[in-house]
């Protein structure tokens, strides 16, 4: 399992097994194979335009790793969004 799309690349090379025709394939996780979770919807919950839009705009992998954090806990979208708790 990697983040890195090259390693995954890499990793994901058949590897020669010494045996003719005896190749390994093996099983690599990498960006290419993980979706990217979108729909904050799935909890039930109604997302306002102005939460949707903060959030697909961020670049910032600690705020989003914060938001996603609060996703699991929250009971209105915009609560995402506070400054203020964990």
């Amino acid at each position: 399992m990697t983040i890195d799309a090259e390693i995954a690349r890499w990793c994901s090379r058949p590897i020669d097994a010494g045996h003719p025709g005896l190749k390994l394939t093996p099983l690599v996780l990498g960006p290419a194979g993980v979706p990217v979770v979108t729909d904050l919807e799935a909890r039930g919950l109604e997302i306002p335009a102005e939460v949707r839009e903060r959030v697909l705009a961020s670049t910032d992998l600690a705020e989003l790793d914060r938001w996603i954090r609060r996703a699991a806990a929250v009971s209105d979208a915009r609560e995402l969004l506070a400054t203020s708790g964990s």
